[in-house]
């Protein structure tokens, strides 16, 4: 059985142009590591304010991670009354 297509409506990564006004609404995603604990951690700064997701990801699924929540931080930017 083929598997099915995505929509075309579905978008998983951010466009260079969508990118941009992030990092001009000064949010940044990034994966970080604790010494204390193994695994990796999603970060994100908004505007210098530090938030850090507790869900521990493997080493694979960080870009995945990444990618959502930067797509997360620009709707909620774009469409501010859907919180």
């Amino acid at each position: 059985m083929p598997l099915k297509k995505k929509s075309s409506f579905y978008q998983n990564k951010l466009t260079p142009e969508q990118f941009k006004f992030l990092l001009q609404n000064e949010v940044k995603v990034y994966p970080v590591t604790l010494i204390s604990r193994v695994g990796w951690y999603i970060e994100v700064s908004i505007h210098g304010k530090i938030k850090r997701y507790d869900k521990q990801l493997k080493q694979d699924e960080i870009q995945e991670a990444i990618d959502k929540t930067q797509l997360y931080y620009f709707d909620k930017l774009k469409n501010p009354k859907n919180d």
